[in-house]
């Protein structure tokens, strides 16, 4: 049988893995499974190009080292074809 771990939108804009509050245990949870899949619901960069004058809303951004700090909490599948990208 294989252990799927699915997340909603994944908004990762500072260091998780090692958080000791209320999040604590969402790492051992989605390690336990055979694959983590959550929807990156921002982008990765470092703003290497300047945003539009006006976005309509807010640039929802996540530094590229949020990556590495998915891969830590246990996701090894993350979509990123969304109204973000």
């Amino acid at each position: 049988m294989t252990v799927i771990a699915l997340a909603g939108d994944l908004l990762v804009t500072r260091g998780l893995s090692a958080h000791t509050g209320e999040l604590a245990p969402v790492p051992s949870c989605v390690r336990a499974a055979d694959c983590g899949f959550g929807n990156l619901e921002t982008l990765l960069h470092d703003f290497q190009f300047p945003p539009m004058p006006a976005s309509g809303g807010t640039w929802l951004r996540s530094p590229p080292a949020a990556a590495q700090e998915l891969k830590v909490l246990g996701f090894s599948l993350v979509s990123l074809a969304n109204n973000h990208a």
